[in-house]
């Protein structure tokens, strides 16, 4: 028949997403009812006959079939998992937004790396990094975006500060084991390049620096004057993570609000990523 031109591949698809069909349409199938207009591009560019009525293979979204066709195909649309597994534009425009509040907050940091770049020649080269970077991410875009996140960034975001355990402890209240593991394993991984450089003694002794920490000027604790704020925002955030973990979204909020406001020390620009707590 005329669609056997898609499932032997001597038509090239209109849209390569659409190869599926080959392993799903019927070999003797012609007439196709469609609601997507890509799909019935594709399928009308392989010689299928599109109606409306009597088709032998109706492919519709979840909702939608007729029950008239031979066959029906349902789109059910793609799955959580799915929609978590990959970058999306909010990511993107999370990402853009959280960068330039940071440069913004650090501003005149950035502004003394220009003014060496553009008056010593020892690091003029400096103005290339950012063309360079936006280089690289454009060439990678695609890689990039089908990259599923792991967790081992946040095993390195542990051993910098603690206070990303939050993020863990939301790993655990959703029971994604695998991500808590690479967390477990980059983390263990900073440890023993810490112990290797530094030694034992010199951790212990930090831990001695760690507890007279005092509350920073940007910190909720020093700007309301309550000495226990910091911790007891910790405590409540951690305990409220857990107990909301059957809503994603809601515990994924309440561990960047607890990471953020649960510590003693915080810099002006720590607060861009309260931006992480609206990404979808």
């Amino acid at each position: 028949c005329r669609c056997q031109r898609l499932l032997t591949g001597h038509n090239r698809p209109a849209h390569a997403g659409h190869s599926w069909l080959a392993a799903v349409v019927p070999a003797d199938a012609v007439r196709f009812r469609i609601d997507d207009a890509a799909l019935a591009a594709t399928l009308a560019d392989a010689g299928a006959e599109l109606t409306d009525d009597a088709p032998d293979v109706e492919i519709v979204r979840d909702g939608h079939v007729h029950g008239d066709g031979s066959v029906a195909i349902v789109d059910l649309g793609a799955s959580p998992i799915d929609r978590t597994d990959r970058l999306t534009r909010w990511h993107v425009l999370i990402a853009i937004a959280m960068g330039a509040l940071g440069v913004a907050a650090t501003y005149e940091a950035w502004h003394d790396i220009y003014t060496l770049a553009s008056k010593d020649e020892e690091y003029s080269h400096i103005i290339l990094v950012p063309f360079v970077a936006l280089g690289m991410i454009w060439f990678r875009r695609m890689r990039m975006r089908h990259c599923k996140p792991s967790g081992a960034i946040l095993g390195v975001m542990i051993a910098v500060k603690i206070w990303p355990v939050a993020l863990a402890l939301w790993l655990v209240g959703q029971r994604r084991w695998e991500a808590l593991a690479w967390t477990a394993g980059s983390l263990a991984i900073c440890a023993l390049i810490s112990l290797a450089g530094a030694g034992w003694a010199n951790h212990v002794a930090y831990l001695g620096v760690a507890a007279g920490i005092h509350p920073s000027a940007f910190s909720l604790t020093w700007q309301l004057g309550i000495p226990w704020l910091w911790a007891a925002v910790l405590v409540l955030g951690l305990v409220l993570i857990v107990v909301v973990r059957s809503r994603p979204d809601w515990s994924y909020r309440l561990a960047i609000l607890t990471m953020i406001l649960g510590t003693p020390v915080v810099n002006p620009n720590t607060y861009a990523i309260l931006l992480a707590a609206i990404s979808p």
